[in-house]
């Protein structure tokens, strides 16, 4: 019987990850100043309820972004639209 409970396995594992090479960011997000000089948050103003929604940014997720959410306020959905240039960053919604 085995006492080590796969220990040897999972010293394995983490040698292997020490050895990966290093994570290499998409050609989207070149540098890493790039990414921490952008603000966490951005705002819309939703056409519904005319209230402007704070939400958090995700620069990780590209440079040009689009996606659906509700109006937190009068629940009726927006198109977010997200645009990255180095620390700029635009953002603005349409009806669903």
């Amino acid at each position: 019987m085995n006492d080590d409970f796969g220990l040897e396995e999972e010293a394995d594992d983490l040698e292997r990850e020490q050895r990966s090479p290093a994570y290499d960011p998409p050609n989207d997000l070149t540098s890493d100043e790039e990414v921490t000089d952008v603000d966490s948050e951005g705002s819309y103003v939703c056409e519904h309820c005319g209230e402007q929604i704070v939400i958090p940014l995700d620069v990780a997720a590209g440079r040009a972004q689009q996606y659906v959410e509700d109006c937190p306020v009068c629940c009726s959905p927006n198109v977010i639209f997200v645009e990255v240039d180095g620390p700029d960053v635009r953002v603005w919604a349409t009806p669903e």
